[in-house]
């Protein structure tokens, strides 16, 4: 499964509609709205949750990846050691990360590109995505993104 920042994951893009998702990624295994009100669509066969946000009209907004043969620019990413994609992501995205410590596993966020890396024990679990946001805190939806509001969101 490729994972690409800023626009998606396998056939899952950023803005996509819950119908839309459904018809790129198939019949999810479970459906449902969590606390915030938001729609995930959960496909176990795939390692992947999709979740479409109610503050975004619907629109999918953040994916969460737990499937072991998921790649960031042809690279293994999650079953490896942190250490191991930290490098490779500091190379690949120069900006900010914000970095959190639960005891026992971490999270390290590309704050820019809305990446974030869980790691349990060093060992990589799972990869979330996000939508990017201007600077006027609107998302940037990939099929509406210019290299110039790219640039700007790597700033901000």
């Amino acid at each position: 499964m490729k994972i690409t920042p800023r626009v998606g994951a396998a056939n899952a893009r950023f803005g996509m509609t819950v119908h839309e998702g459904i018809e790129a990624m198939g019949v999810p295994d479970r459906d449902y709205i969590d606390d915030d009100g938001d729609r995930c669509l959960c496909y176990d066969r795939l390692g992947l949750v999709l979740r479409f946000e109610e503050v975004h009209c619907g629109r999918l907004g953040w994916i969460m990846v737990l499937n072991p043969e998921a790649t960031i620019r042809g690279r293994r990413a999650i079953g490896i050691r942190f250490s191991e994609i930290e490098s490779f992501l500091d190379a690949e995205f120069v900006e900010a990360k914000d970095y959190q410590d639960f005891g026992y596993w971490c999270s390290t966020t590309w704050v820019a590109s809305w990446l974030e890396v869980q790691y349990a024990l060093g060992w990589v679990q799972q990869i979330n995505l996000g939508v990017c946001f201007d600077d006027a805190d609107e998302p940037l939806w990939p099929e509406e993104t210019t290299a110039e509001q790219i640039a700007a969101a790597d700033r901000h």
